[in-house]
């Protein structure tokens, strides 16, 4: 079981979207959580940064699946100039990030 909340801040005419995450959260669901934003139109040409929180997260991410988010992001044109950040509270959710950011 998962949910996703989204909010929405705007500082200085930018707009920051924040995804938290609560429960048991799979590669697939963090994609899924992307195309939502793309196919509601929710990222702005304001928009300059994602924070996805993971604090009450689960995260059931496999090193291997970490290059489907690379691609996935890449592929998209309304995520590739938008800084992307990710709060956690655990060693092994940290290790995630950095991983993904090597990919």
């Amino acid at each position: 079981m998962f949910e996703i909340k989204y909010n929405y801040e705007t500082y200085d005419g930018k707009d920051v979207i924040i995804r938290e995450f609560t429960g048991d959260i799979t590669m697939p669901i963090i994609i899924e959580s992307f195309q939502f934003l793309i196919s509601q139109k929710k990222i702005s040409k304001q928009c300059v940064g994602i924070i996805t929180d993971t604090i009450n997260a689960n995260m059931n991410v496999k090193i291997s699946e970490l290059k489907n988010i690379y691609h996935y992001l890449s592929k998209n044109p309304e995520l590739q100039n938008i800084k992307m950040a990710v709060i956690v509270n655990t060693p092994e959710k940290t290790i995630l990030p950095m991983f993904a950011m090597k990919t």
